[in-house]
């Protein structure tokens, strides 16, 4: 009976396809799982062996806080494990950095990812190709202009924000004071003299996410979580360092908007049939007016909450919505179900463990994964397996695959914390809540 579903693959290091509801009759998930590392001995603790597929990593790519999936493909088995279990799926985060060799891999193999098409992932990460969708679809957005950075006729003035097409997390995204910086940066080579970046006007509000959930059925809006950053190593720059999820603090007024906005932004995704997680960067400023900022097409810090609490999407279960669409070949017929902007009274939040060493840093202590919860400052370890962190608001996940003795010289999340209960003060900032979990849980000298 087994051997007549369809075998879909994912990896652990996804947190959100561990996190997802999967129980379907007609399809069944294995776990990749790198050998003698972090991410098997956590999940070994809850997941039946005969649903682990191991694969073995090359030695020098030892660190799955370092790997990415290019990474992880190149540098190890998991190719030949994948065709010896015949999985004829897989399911994972495609990242700007993975997608072209991902694209490729899964051709040359005949194995299928769920999830938008590449070529559509692309476009809407792009942020040159985002920014002119919007205008082109009179989408409300900051005043914006594409240049090399030798342009002289620069049409932005004051305070201005330079993107990359691929900026991620922060990194490849620079805010200014003024046009002069921009050839301060190219002399300090941030910037490639041949490239095309995205130029915008700096808009002063508070910075949201949102997710939009797509099938051709569905058109779903999440409730909005707040962007939360620190200054980066240099000063033009702010790291993402994790979101924190609304309390019922949208006026009725300014719900409608975001409502009105969304809806329309994922009628259009629907449009050019994109299917899947599309969260969306926006300002809203204190005149209650919305500048649509950037889209990132796919998994995100937020999905894991998303997945693991549905209230927080209308009570869908979207990543097997998204699974069911996808292996159905779903088309668009007649008219989508909306889900419209929903308020929430859930407050948690996700907290990133980053590094910033100045000096080689090596991790002295293992913690164990999984869920844990606090109570009068006592913390304690409740289960491996992330789902069943449920809704006690003294719960939170901690989450890393650094193991003792590796070592980092360079910038690094080395872990990540969910927390049902606020990390983050109103403005972002990280609050004595989130600093306790980051002190209990500093694994490294």
């Amino acid at each position: 009976m087994t051997d007549k579903k369809i075998k879909i693959g994912v990896f652990p290091c996804d947190l959100e396809t561990v996190m997802a509801d999967k129980k379907n009759s007609q399809y069944d998930f294995f776990y990749l799982t790198a050998i003698d590392t972090a991410e098997q001995k956590w999940l070994t603790q809850f997941v039946k062996k005969e649903k682990i597929i191991y694969y073995h990593l090359a030695k020098n790519k030892h660190r799955l806080e370092e790997n990415d999936f290019t990474d992880i493909f190149s540098f190890s088995d998991v190719t030949k494990a994948i065709k010896a279990k015949k999985l004829n799926y897989l399911w994972l985060t495609v990242n700007n950095h993975d997608r072209a060799f991902l694209k490729k891999w899964s051709e040359i193999n005949k194995v299928k990812i769920i999830g938008p098409d590449f070529n559509l992932q692309a476009n809407f990460e792009s942020k040159i190709w985002f920014d002119q969708f919007l205008e082109k679809n009179n989408l409300p957005k900051p005043k914006s202009q594409i240049i090399h950075p030798t342009e002289k006729n620069i049409k932005i003035s004051g305070k201005m924000v330079l993107q990359s097409i691929d900026s991620a997390g922060g990194e490849g995204t620079f805010f200014l004071d003024n046009k002069k910086q921009i050839n301060d940066l190219l002399k300090a080579k941030k910037l490639n003299s041949q490239n095309k970046y995205l130029l915008r006007q700096f808009v002063t509000g508070d910075s949201f996410g949102i997710t939009l959930f797509t099938t051709p059925k569905i058109i779903a809006l999440s409730a909005i979580r707040l962007q939360c950053y620190q200054p980066g190593a240099n000063k033009n720059e702010k790291i993402f360092i994790g979101v924190q999820w609304q309390k019922n603090q949208i006026a009725n007024s300014l719900k409608n908007k975001i409502d009105k906005t969304f809806i329309e932004l994922g009628q259009l995704l629907q449009k050019n049939n994109f299917f899947g997680f599309a969260n969306v960067d926006f300002i809203l400023n204190k005149k209650g007016k919305i500048f649509i900022l950037e889209c990132n097409p796919r998994f995100s810090s937020a999905t894991v909450q998303l997945l693991g609490l549905p209230k927080l999407i209308h009570g869908l279960k979207a990543g097997n919505l998204m699974v069911k669409s996808y292996l159905k070949n779903e088309k668009p017929s007649g008219k989508a179900k909306i889900y419209h902007f929903v308020k929430t009274n859930y407050e948690g939040a996700v907290l990133n463990i980053d590094i910033y060493p100045k000096k080689t840093l090596e991790i002295k202590k293992d913690f164990t994964p999984g869920v844990y919860t606090i109570n009068k400052n006592q913390i304690n370890f409740i289960s491996p397996d992330i789902k069943k962190i449920g809704l006690a608001k003294n719960n939170f996940i901690y989450m890393s695959m650094a193991q003792k003795h590796e070592k980092y010289s360079s910038h690094t999340n080395i872990g990540t914390l969910f927390a049902n209960y606020p990390l983050f003060t109103k403005n972002g900032s990280i609050n004595p809540a989130g600093k306790k979990l980051l002190a209990k849980f500093k694994n490294y000298e």
